[in-house]
């Protein structure tokens, strides 16, 4: 299969030709509407418990939002929807996003995991591309294969919340999607199932899709598994 080059000039050319598409706030509940439907779909790609996180990412810098964060999640389900940008609001650090992280994937709360994703999505966009990047620094790029485990489930939560955040452009998460994709980077297959589930429900041209799951279809992936899910994908665009 040939490679193809994505650069700037070539996301441009696509974003410019779309047709126009609804308010990001009613893109925003039709991502997070699509994402619980796939997880429900596809919750079975479970990996064993979370291991804790390294203290470096648990230190949380803000006790005031650490405290708004848990009472967040101690709502009832059905409440958070009409408090969930207030909540967000405290959000102010990516320790406090890893906060929300660990509490999403823990047993504490009622429905936490779709809570993180919900109050994430609404977040402010520095905060979530710090956080993107911090731990893309620290995990991706680390040799440690504990560490990387422990923050699968992790960044199937954080890889889901950006790819419907409201502050987010289209472009913007490409770049984040592309720099996990990086062949140099040993992710693990959840976190490619993750990434070729988000690809597909992108705001953006579908002929830009297809270029971005070729990435998993090229001869460097090895698993037999993402090469036929990632087919997959690409026969529903």
């Amino acid at each position: 299969m040939s490679s193809k080059i994505i650069d700037k000039h070539t996301v441009d050319e696509f974003m410019s030709a779309r047709e126009p598409k609804p308010s990001k706030e009613k893109r925003n509940e039709s991502s997070l509407a699509i994402i619980r439907t796939r997880r429900r779909r596809f919750h079975k790609r479970t990996v064993g418990e979370i291991i804790a996180v390294p203290r470096l990412l648990r230190e949380i810098k803000s006790p005031i939002s650490a405290i708004k964060i848990k009472n967040y999640f101690a709502l009832k389900p059905s409440n958070r929807s009409q408090v969930r940008k207030k909540y967000a609001s405290y959000i102010k650090s990516a320790e406090n996003v890893f906060q929300v992280l660990n509490l999403g994937n823990g047993k504490q709360y009622l429905d936490a995991y779709d809570g993180a994703i919900d109050i994430l999505a609404e977040c402010d966009r520095k905060v979530i591309l710090e956080a993107f990047n911090s731990a893309l620094d620290y995990h991706v790029s680390d040799t440690d294969l504990e560490i990387s485990q422990s923050w699968e489930k992790n960044w199937e939560i954080l890889i889901n919340a950006m790819s419907c955040a409201i502050e987010i452009e289209p472009h913007e998460k490409m770049t984040l999607i592309l720099s996990l994709c990086d062949p140099r980077n040993k992710i693990s297959r959840l976190i490619k199932l993750t990434l070729i589930d988000v690809i597909g429900d992108l705001d953006i041209d579908s002929d830009l899709a297809k270029v971005m799951l070729e990435i998993f279809l090229s001869n460097r992936e090895l698993d037999d598994v993402i090469r036929n899910y990632a087919q997959e994908a690409l026969d529903e665009l």
